[in-house]
């Protein structure tokens, strides 16, 4: 089946057309859409679409899955996956447009395909992304795909997509890879979409500005100011990196600190010394988990080297494969790494404590998965090929922790550069089993940094205990944090120097606050003050009703909805 070889098949298949073999331990309809053998050939290729039409008229199941054994994963840019369907290998490997038509008029779940759109986009044919669109996959899978777009310099199937991205949202993130990768123009103007006015579509134009300006991208930032940006929404940091003399003192995320990375990959070795003196962190790994020296190294740039050393670069730190910048390799056996990920899944905190006694490294190893996260990451149950919350959690976040594991370590999920506190609080999962808070301590007790922002999240995911324990760990109350909180004394507070419909991050306000986490008394105190239920968020387009209503607060919606 994966050499494509018809008559062998037919002669060696017997009554159960979907027993599985191989290596992969697959049906023969798995191996024949998901085999690389052959791609491009149209003799190889034709001889497959016949067999899997032999195979469905016989009653092969179209929605079968098989696990990836290079253990991939759908949540990391790329062609790899954590579990292969025969849809997402029609797209994805053999690269063949009448395949993926074949399989979605048999029956095939997109929902079993979630890299549909992406794998799409990497075969580089528009034919196969015109025929996975008509599959009518999720909205979301278009981000990705759009990614991948930026990813391979593909305008022409970036001009197919945009189309069907939900919201101007859906664009930044392509958008904003389009820049860092220094795109030509004409991509970034496709991945604007249209022109018309609104404030999400004005936000994500005013993130794609500051993503201009600290890229240096000239041509980018002249567009995007004929649409309306300008300076005026960058911060102290975004205007430090874009080279301008800041004398306050800056406040660097992890994403910040991985432009150091970014200038050297891209041969802008010219920036090293002003991003260094402003406070950019050489041991702070990349969203391709490599080290500013890794990328010195290979560019064999002896001065960035020496400079990257001279701040205090680590030669001995490793990526997130294990490998020091010189090349030598550093890691832990994957099947004890895949014994410890199985102990936090199930919260066995005594299993875990017995690995990591017979091998202390465990705690800094990463996972053999294109993930590459750290056994800390997985108690954040988002984005791994397991995700649970046990009761004990923070228990095994903490043992994780009191051995070393570094809070901060970044993995390569959602495009890279996700951290644990980061993960957990956009994860259901910690939400639901009501460990959420209790994670935020443990993490922040043992050094987990908490970007000024970082609050925002919780509240826009309506998580009253994740909001708390940011607010014990020094989280600043705003208005939008007290109402949150539920606390009207805090709100009142808040509105001797905040006006009732301040916009914070995302245009959220106090009133979505509120609607989100079903604080009717305090929906019913700002409404009496003159607080505007029309208002819309800018990342999800929508009113405290709406927020309410997602939350499960149906009849705070209907009052809402009512005024």
């Amino acid at each position: 089946a994966a050499l494509g070889d018809h008559a062998r098949v037919l002669e060696l298949l017997g009554e159960n057309v979907d027993e599985r073999g191989g290596r992969r331990d697959w049906t023969p309809l798995l191996y024949i859409c998901c085999s690389r053998h052959g791609c491009g050939d149209a003799q190889v290729v034709d001889a497959r679409l016949r067999m899997v039409r032999d195979l469905l008229a016989r009653g092969a199941d179209v929605n079968a899955r098989g696990r990836e054994v290079g253990f991939g994963s759908e949540y990391v840019d790329g062609e790899a996956v954590e579990s292969w369907s025969a849809l997402a290998g029609a797209a994805g490997r053999v690269g063949s447009a009448a395949l993926v038509r074949l399989l979605a008029e048999a029956g095939a779940s997109v929902e079993h395909a979630p890299a549909l759109l992406k794998q799409a986009v990497w075969s580089r044919d528009q034919r196969v992304l015109d025929a996975a669109l008509a599959a009518r996959p999720p909205w979301w899978q278009v981000i990705w795909a759009l990614v991948a777009c930026a990813d391979l310099d593909l305008p022409a199937q970036a001009r197919v997509l945009v189309p069907h991205a939900e919201s101007p949202k859906s664009l930044e993130p392509g958008l904003v890879r389009a820049i860092r990768e220094e795109r030509d123009v004409s991509l970034i103007e496709i991945l604007l979409g249209d022109d018309t006015p609104s404030p999400q579509r004005r936000a994500v134009e005013d993130a794609a500005y500051r993503a201009a300006r600290r890229y240096r991208h000239a041509l980018a930032a002249a567009l995007l100011r004929t649409r309306g940006a300008s300076d005026a929404v960058l911060s102290p940091v975004d205007r430090a990196i874009a080279g301008e003399h800041i004398e306050a003192p800056l406040r660097l995320r992890n994403s910040d600190h991985a432009m150091l990375s970014w200038a050297i990959a891209k041969g802008h070795l010219e920036l090293v010394p002003h991003l260094l003196a402003i406070g950019l962190d050489p041991n702070v790994h990349d969203e391709r988990g490599e080290l500013p020296l890794h990328h010195a190294v290979r560019a064999r740039a002896v001065d960035t080297i020496d400079r990257l050393l001279a701040a205090g670069a680590k030669a001995d730190a490793t990526s997130f494969d294990g490998a020091t910048a010189y090349g030598e390799l550093i890691d832990t056996s994957p099947a004890m790494f895949e014994q410890a990920v199985d102990a936090i899944v199930a919260g066995d905190v005594a299993a875990l404590a017995a690995l990591l006694d017979d091998e202390p490294e465990l705690v800094h190893a990463r996972s053999p998965r294109t993930h590459r996260c750290t056994l800390l990451h997985y108690t954040a149950a988002n984005g791994t090929e397991r995700q649970h919350s046990p009761p004990t959690a923070p228990a095994i976040a903490e043992l994780l922790l009191a051995r070393g594991a570094d809070p901060n370590a970044t993995c390569k999920l959602y495009g890279g550069g996700a951290n644990t506190l980061g993960l957990m609080l956009t994860s259901a999962h910690p939400r639901e089993a009501k460990v959420d808070g209790e994670l935020v301590r443990v993490y922040v007790r043992h050094g987990a940094h908490i970007d000024e922002d970082e609050i925002n999240t919780p509240i826009q995911y309506a998580s009253p205990r994740a909001v708390e324990a940011l607010v014990e760990a020094g989280s600043p109350i705003t208005l939008l944090v007290a109402a949150a909180l539920g606390r009207l004394d805090l709100v009142e507070h808040q509105l001797a120097t905040t006006p009732i419909d301040h916009c914070f991050a995302d245009n959220y306000t106090a009133l979505h606050a509120a609607g989100g986490m079903g604080h009717r008394h305090v929906v019913e105190y700002l409404l009496a003050r003159g607080a505007d239920p029309t208002l819309e968020d800018t990342r999800w387009g929508g009113t405290a009703a709406d927020k309410a209503r997602h939350f499960g607060h149906d009849e705070l919606a209907k009052l809402l909805d009512a005024t």
